[in-house]
């Protein structure tokens, strides 16, 4: 796992500059990132929480918080976060339907079972990620 949030770390200005629209390419079609916030409960030392929404701002990342976290009282779903790239463990933007990024979601993938492959196929983001894990 920590290959892969290195990966995403590493790729994460490509990310920023499509979701700021930098490169004149087709339309993003959705844009999440995960998000690392400090855990309070025992259990985990960090929650990774998906941001939707994600855009630029007079240069800046923000995201909105797409669920309530369970291991930490940092935000709340809904809350709108200024994202800082060293708390980035992963990050996907969708275009034609096609996605690009995903590395823990690819991760995860190679370790479901068959059962949870055929229930998870047709669910974002392994739907979008189709073109990499289904060939």
């Amino acid at each position: 796992m920590n290959a892969a949030i290195a990966e995403a770390q590493e790729g994460f200005p490509r990310f920023k500059a499509a979701v700021a629209g930098q490169g004149g390419g087709p339309a993003i079609e959705v844009a999440l990132v995960k998000y690392g916030f400090a855990a309070k409960t025992k259990g985990a030392e960090v929650e990774h929480v998906f941001l939707g929404d994600v855009h630029a701002k007079d240069g800046v990342l923000w995201g909105v918080v797409n669920a309530d976290p369970v291991y930490t009282d940092e935000v709340s779903e809904g809350d709108a976060v200024m994202i800082e790239d060293a708390r980035v463990s992963d990050w996907l933007y969708v275009i034609d339907g096609r996605g690009i990024g995903g590395f823990t979601f690819k991760l995860m993938w190679k370790t479901f079972s068959p059962l949870e492959k055929a229930a998870y196929r047709a669910q974002p983001p392994f739907l979008w990620l189709a073109h990499q894990l289904f060939d």
